[in-house]
């Protein structure tokens, strides 16, 4: 009888310690799966401000590109407007220079008239002049 007394007191020993174990081994997993949802909700935060800073970023970028391509427009813009302003002064510059050119030439036309004619006139009338 003192053996089954022993015997049932392991028993119950056994269960107790048994009942901690498996008790303890489910605090243990409630708590990782706690921490495992706490740790994915903040990652999932991290990665959203991840995503937002990211489209911030490419926004920015894509906003100094364009920035960038409009002052290289302009520029570019600029350089063909003072294209055409030297093209055109190139331009006014030959008309002017034709238009002397033109005067000039119509000159010395009228002189060589006038000098053709003098000699003619010398030539038909050799003592007529005084």
């Amino acid at each position: 009888e003192l053996y089954s007394a022993a015997v049932e007191c392991s028993r119950m020993i056994r269960g107790f310690v048994g009942y901690r174990r498996v008790f303890h081994w489910r605090r243990f997993l409630a708590a990782r799966q706690i921490q495992r949802m706490g740790r994915s909700l903040l990652a999932r935060k991290r990665v959203v401000r991840l995503r937002a800073y990211l489209r911030e970023k490419k926004a920015v970028r894509v906003i100094e590109e364009q920035w960038s391509n409009t002052r290289m427009r302009r520029a570019a813009r600029r350089l063909v407007k003072e294209r055409r302003q030297d093209v055109s002064a190139l331009k006014i510059e030959c008309m002017v220079r034709c238009q002397q050119a033109r005067a000039v030439s119509r000159r010395q036309a009228l002189w060589k008239r006038r000098d053709t004619a003098a000699r003619m006139i010398q030539r038909l009338a050799p003592g007529a002049a005084g």
